[in-house]
């Protein structure tokens, strides 16, 4: 029995350790993703406004009178569609991020309902052996009586032994005493 819980206590330590490893390894693969969303974001948000801040720079020269706008200048509708496609970009990043982000929720969660289960198997083991030990320590206390009364008859019977050996030498020693 105690070999069978210690095989049991030693799956359970290998469990814990994959869990342990399995949680760092998301929280890493989390963090990455998180800069680099970061980093997308920015990177598209920075275009994006770059974009129509070239439209609004342009459109307050127009307004300024520095410069005039014709049908031929298509100088600030080539802006506009820049900037609309830079915010496009913008939006379709944000769409990834917020998908991988999604992933790695879906991630963690099965990662939670794991660890949840193998909580619950602690637990049940937890459990198990709490209900076991009592009746171990019995067989124990048990088989210590047994053990502590064997060595007792074991005492008994060398005294006795020791006895019946002098009681023989005792014997001898008269025998010889009496045929000399």
């Amino acid at each position: 029995m105690i070999d069978q819980i210690r095989a049991q206590l030693r799956e359970l330590s290998d469990q814990t350790q994959t869990r342990w490893i399995e949680l760092h390894q998301k929280t890493q693969a989390i963090e990455q993703l998180e800069q680099s969303n970061k980093g997308r974001l920015e990177v598209a948000a920075r275009q994006a406004y770059d974009k129509l801040q070239e439209v609004v720079q342009a459109l307050l020269e127009v307004e300024n009178g520095s410069r005039s706008l014709s049908r031929s200048n298509t100088d600030i509708i080539t802006a506009l569609e820049q900037s609309a496609d830079a915010f496009q970009n913008l939006s379709n990043v944000a769409k990834l991020n917020t998908s991988e982000m999604g992933v790695d929720a879906g991630d963690c969660m099965a990662l939670g309902d794991a660890t949840e289960t193998f909580i619950e198997q602690l637990s049940g083991v937890h459990d198990t052996l709490h209900g076991t030990l009592p009746h171990i320590s019995d067989v124990v206390e048990q088989r210590r009586g047994v053990c502590d009364g064997l060595k007792q008859r074991s005492e008994q019977l060398e005294n006795r032994v020791n006895d019946a050996q002098e009681s023989l030498n005792v014997s001898l020693t008269r025998l010889v005493i009496s045929s000399s």
